[in-house]
């Protein structure tokens, strides 16, 4: 304790966090920024006449972030939160295609209503205040 102006001031120790809490939050906050961005892209995409027909949608292969439909068109929508552009296209690896792929073909089996539609695979990404799509960006091997 001092005195400083007549008062009495103590010191506050906070709590030091460990590691691993120090991890968990980043982890944490990284998970919801990554939901926002996913409700983002989703409106974005509704905005350009796109109907969500799931979001995070999960298979034995993995998950699709968005399942999307506009006409006769079924899209899977993989979306990426990144501090640059750069970034953002090449946080998408080869594996993560691969997975989204298989994972759409799932979905395409499971509902009758996407039986007539072509497939598609689309990248959309957050930086900052900035949204962009990418329509095609890889095909189906």
């Amino acid at each position: 304790m001092t005195l400083f102006w007549g008062w009495r001031l103590k010191k506050r120790g906070f709590p030091k966090k460990s590691l691993s809490t120090l991890k968990q939050d980043r982890g944490r906050q990284s998970f919801h920024r990554g939901l926002w961005a996913e409700r983002l892209i989703e409106i974005f995409m509704r905005c350009k006449g796109y109907k969500c027909l799931a979001r995070r949608y999960h298979t034995p292969y993995g998950e699709i972030d968005l399942v999307m439909r506009k006409g006769k068109i079924l899209v899977a929508v993989e979306v990426k939160t990144r501090q640059s552009h750069i970034a953002a296209l090449e946080s998408l690896t080869h594996y993560q295609k691969k997975r989204i792929s298989k994972a759409l073909e799932v979905f395409y089996a499971r509902h009758a209503d996407a039986k007539n539609c072509t497939m598609r695979f689309d990248f959309a990404f957050q930086v900052g205040f900035k949204i962009g799509h990418i329509k095609g960006a890889w095909s189906c091997d």
